[in-house]
Parts: C-alpha cells; structure tokens; sequence
C-alpha cells in the first residue's frame, strides 16, 4: 500500500525510522510520500528518498502556515530541476489561517508553477477559502495533484473531481463522529481516491495523538472497504494503483 501522505521528516518520526519503516512493512505499506512544510524539512525529505530508495518519495514546498512576503522559490526549483522530488507540497491556501492571504496566493501561484515546468504533482492543502483556492488552480491547465486530509463537502469535492484531482482521506475516517468525511469518502469514485495517515499530526481511532504510524494506513484502508461495502483487498489495490498512477 501507499500512504500518500506521512511527516516522516517530523524529529518525532526521524528518531525511529527504522522500527517505523519496518511495522509498516509488516502490514503492506511499502511506499511513502514524505511532505514538506518549508525548504529544511524539503530538503530532509529528499535525504530520507535517498537513504531509503524505492519505499520513500520526497516532496518539496511551502505549507501556506509558513509563507512570508518576501519568499524566494529559487532553492525549490533547483530541488525540482534535479528530479529528487515526486511532487511539490503541501501547497495552498488555508484563509482560516493568519497568515496574510495575498502572501499566501503569491507562493501558491509560485509554487505551481514549478510544479508545472517540471512536470510533478501537487499535495493541496486547503481549509476554507475554497473559492480562492480552485480560481488559481484552474489557471494552471493540466497541473495534476490530491486534495490531501480532505474533510470539506461533496460541493468541494466535486470541484476537485470537475479538475481532475485525487482526493485523500486520512484516520478522520475511522472515528465515530466524523461524518463530513465519512460523507466524502463514501461519494468519492474509488478510481480517484488515495490513503494517507497525515501521521504523526493526524491519529486513527483508538490511537493516542502523535502516535499515528505509517502501519495505521492498514486502518484507514479498513474503514474506507466499510464505507464503500467493499472488500479490503480491492481498496488496497486500487488506490496503491491510483497513488502510482500519480506519483
């Protein structure tokens, strides 16, 4: 399985790699897509995809939490133009945030466009804001990318759909109350869903905060066979297709 979406650059997850990598072995979850949220930890993600070659991809950006006035995406591109990244993220807009919008909108635009002069897939990161964030997309034609720790509304999500994006649903899925999710997921056409864990930062039922694992995408993976009253296996094979398909 792919888990689409896992902070292994956090010094919580770096001072267990290995015992981390291996549980997740153990229950199919080979391939991880490691996120930034600024230009260290990108560059720490791209060390973990060369110190684990072929289980672990590196993704390099901006969270919007972290823009400045002034950023400079010149550092980015160079790690984009040497091909160590398999996407530019997470990026976007996030107006619930305090961030000042205008600086957010800049390195979003930005952003994209080193995503599309090198050919990668973005990992989205949006939080209200919604109309912002789908007018600057669609001005970059063609760009492909997931909706990462998607928790809005089928209106959102069929506007993702409408563009061509993946949706990702995290351990949001596997708790009681979290019905806007579950909602979601169960509308989502299964050809265009992926898995993350979002771990360490989001947990799966059952599972104290910051404790989330790379091995939880096994549950994720079970709550999502539940809501689509489908078999496990199906859910395992498709999207780890469709996370390849992407990356």
């Amino acid at each position: 399985m792919y888990d689409t979406h896992c902070h292994l650059n956090d010094d919580i997850m770096l001072q267990d790699i290995e015992t981390i990598l291996s549980a997740a072995a153990r229950v199919g979850v080979d391939k991880i897509v490691v996120p930034a949220w600024d230009f260290q930890s990108s560059k720490v993600s791209i060390d973990l995809a060369k110190r684990y070659n072929g289980t672990i991809f590196a993704s390099g950006g901006l969270h919007p939490f972290y823009v400045r006035e002034d950023d400079d995406f010149s550092e980015l591109e160079s790690m984009a133009k040497t091909g160590n990244l398999c996407a530019i993220g997470e990026i976007g807009i996030d107006s619930h945030y305090k961030t000042e919008m205008r600086w957010q909108e800049r390195a979003f635009k930005d952003q994209l466009d080193i995503a599309q002069k090198y050919g990668l897939p973005v990992l989205l990161h949006s939080n209200r804001g919604y109309d912002r964030f789908f007018d600057i997309l669609k001005d970059f034609v063609g760009i492909k990318g997931v909706m990462h720790g998607f928790t809005a509304g089928k209106e959102v999500l069929s506007r993702g759909l409408d563009m061509g994006l993946y949706v990702a649903f995290n351990g949001l899925i596997t708790r009681e109350k979290t019905r806007r999710a579950k909602e979601a997921a169960s509308f989502a056409p299964l050809d265009r869903i992926l898995l993350e864990t979002d771990a360490p930062y989001i947990t799966v039922d059952g599972v104290p905060q910051t404790m989330c694992r790379p091995e939880h995408l096994l549950s994720v993976a079970e709550s999502l066979a539940a809501i689509k009253d489908i078999p496990l296996q199906i859910v395992q094979e498709v999207t780890t297709k469709n996370s390849t398909m992407l990356f």
